[in-house]
């Protein structure tokens, strides 16, 4: 608290240094997360809703990946590497031929808390995809449907 006659410089001063000891020790800037955090399995959809994406990057800087879009076949590869630094991941699949062509898998984008973004590449394409921690969707899911559930019974018993 400032007292009249105080000076707001020192204040202000030593509230952000006390913000920058709190950044230093959780070992984040801007809210990302260590690479622990980011080994997880990631779902998400494309921009437009069109295709959907599985991620599941390892702790070892390995993993799995899959997309698909509705009535067409997954398209599942395996993660050769990643890597994830100051908020900058980027994911390198090991190619696969679908149909005539060869795709490389090569995701560039970032990570911020609990969201990823990432785009997927081709010579002639670009999607982005926005993917979330997947063990959250799926506890938000099951709260959803729970609170709906019970929406319905109480709905039912008023009738």
């Amino acid at each position: 608290m400032i007292l009249p006659g105080q000076r707001c410089q020192p204040f202000l001063e030593s509230r952000l240094l006390e913000r920058k000891e709190i950044y230093a020790k959780r070992n984040v800037s801007c809210g990302l997360g260590p690479k622990s955090e980011v080994a997880t399995t990631w779902i998400g959809l494309s921009e437009g809703g069109l295709y959907a994406y599985r991620v599941h990057l390892k702790t070892d800087g390995k993993g799995l990946a899959a997309f698909t879009k509705k009535n067409s076949e997954c398209v599942t590869f395996s993660i050769s590497s990643w890597t994830y630094k100051n908020g900058d991941i980027r994911i390198e699949g090991k190619p696969l031929q679908i149909g005539e062509i060869t795709y490389s898998p090569l995701l560039t984008g970032k990570v911020a808390g609990s969201r990823m973004s990432l785009f997927d590449k081709g010579d002639d394409w670009k999607i982005r995809v926005e993917l979330k921690r997947e063990s959250e969707m799926l506890d938000l899911h099951a709260r959803l449907q729970k609170a709906m559930a019970e929406l319905e019974i109480r709905d039912e018993t008023k009738e």
